[in-house]
């Protein structure tokens, strides 16, 4: 959030910061010092109130950073999603869930890619066998994220299959340590089967491909204050007949609006510019000022790729009025095509 230099910005501060709080005598009484972002954690050998005088310095460095203080209790503290515990004068290491932890994940039901639904299981897992776990920890933080999938309704023998295949990773890359290349994605909207394959296809050309859905939270949660009216959007949309059901498919670089003016002026005014105005004129139908929105679109190769898409989906039902069906004949369109109709 914010600004992209933020980020950079807030880990030059804080490096300055500790090499002035290095400078003070008492940090010769740290075992180690850690810090993830803003969390600190770090082992301090002195007495507590030789604890408690380094607090007080640290907090008078900056008048508006502030450090916070938690002890170790019962030689244990947690600090991020770990516990770490003193036994024998060494850590061990278990997974902390805080109160408010959930199981909610993207149930197995919704029309996600697989390769999102199963990311935050990659997540649990790549944690799970990445971590110094002791073999009863190891199966406790198992069995609470199979207990998470069987919630989700997840089959457990796809989350046995994902944990030794990241035990197999972690193997083989401490022999053979590989060096990776980065992997440049293309980003296509996930609609299910026909994502898919079209996936597959474009492998054979070396192409990544990852997906997006379109229910994100955009669509959810709207702001009013910038609510446009559908009529001042363009696109492509298609339009029904008044009296029977064939119906046009069109674009447009202008708002709806206007161009569904155009189309009833031809209408009133009889002229032949317009295919769904001559089919109204010819049949004696009526004007319907009722239009379907497909895609919001106003870049013009992406606008006629979208036309193209939908006129080659409905060229063979019979009810499209376009005169010029064949306006895209690429197979890959054929055969996406082919794959929608299937699934709708």
């Amino acid at each position: 959030m914010g600004n992209p230099l933020s980020p950079l910005c807030a880990e030059i501060f804080m490096d300055n910061l500790e090499h002035t709080i290095h400078d003070h005598p008492l940090s010769q009484r740290f075992l180690y010092w850690f810090r993830y972002v803003d969390d600190i954690i770090c082992c301090f050998t002195g007495s507590n109130r030789q604890l408690h005088s380094f607090l007080n310095f640290i907090n008078a460095i900056h008048p508006k950073i502030k450090f916070t203080l938690e002890e170790e209790m019962e030689n244990s503290i947690n600090f991020l999603d770990l516990r770490i515990k003193k036994v024998d004068k060494k850590h061990s290491f278990s997974i902390y869930h805080k109160p408010s932890h959930t199981d909610t994940v993207i149930h197995n039901s919704s029309v996600h890619p697989i390769q999102q639904k199963m990311s935050s299981f990659n997540s649990m897992v790549h944690r799970l066998v990445n971590l110094p776990l002791s073999k009863v920890d190891f199966n406790k933080e198992k069995n609470i994220i199979m207990q998470i999938a069987s919630n989700n309704k997840y089959r457990p023998e796809l989350i046995n299959s994902l944990i030794n295949k990241k035990l197999y990773k972690r193997a083989v890359s401490e022999v053979y340590p590989l060096i990776k290349e980065k992997s440049i994605f293309n980003v296509l909207t996930y609609m299910g089967t026909p994502s898919l394959k079209l996936k597959s296809f474009l492998a054979s050309y070396k192409l990544n491909i990852s997906f997006r859905t379109t229910n994100n939270i955009g669509k959810i949660i709207k702001n009013n204050k910038s609510k446009i009216n559908k009529n001042q959007m363009c696109g492509v949309y298609k339009i029904n007949c008044g009296s029977c059901e064939k119906f046009y498919i069109g674009r447009t670089f202008r708002n709806f609006q206007i161009r569904l003016s155009e189309h009833k002026r031809s209408f009133e005014k009889k002229k032949t510019d317009s295919h769904y105005a001559n089919h109204l004129i010819d049949e004696n139908h009526k004007f319907s000022s009722e239009f379907e929105i497909l895609y919001r679109e106003n870049k013009g190769s992406k606008l006629n790729l979208l036309e193209s898409l939908q006129i080659n989906k409905f060229k063979n039902s019979g009810l499209l009025l376009n005169s010029q069906l064949d306006v895209n004949t690429s197979p890959l369109l054929n055969m996406f095509n082919k794959n929608v109709s299937r699934s709708d």
